[in-house]
């Protein structure tokens, strides 16, 4: 089940020939729909703005839809190379504890 918020759009995406100038406000009421919401962050989409906002605590992202699978995956690759450096960094501790492998457990879990 999808939920859905409605909240004001004060913004309209601004093409890349327009950088130049100001975005154009607007005031109307739009129906936002919550793609996802986990732990501080959260993906809502604007059908009529075709905007997807992200927000990660107080920072609020306004992208194109077609850019949030590139950052996906952008994301994806950071955390699978993390997860390489933490193998790397235990292989070369024979005394590591087990906390070290419950925090990289509990990112994988996130990312599902």
């Amino acid at each position: 089940m999808q939920m859905r918020m409605i909240i004001i759009c004060n913004y309209n995406v601004v093409s890349p020939q327009q950088t130049l100038k100001a975005p154009k406000m607007k005031d109307t009421f739009c129906e936002k729909m919550i793609l996802a919401d986990s732990l501080g962050v959260r993906l809502t989409y604007c059908p009529e703005c075709n905007v997807v906002e992200l927000e990660i605590g107080a920072i609020s992202l306004r992208l194109n839809p077609d850019v949030i699978q590139r950052v996906a995956n952008i994301m994806m690759k950071a955390s699978l190379q993390l997860d390489h450096i933490e193998a790397v960094k235990r292989a070369m501790q024979p005394n590591a504890n087990s906390s070290n492998h419950s925090e990289q457990g509990s990112r994988l879990q996130m990312a599902h």
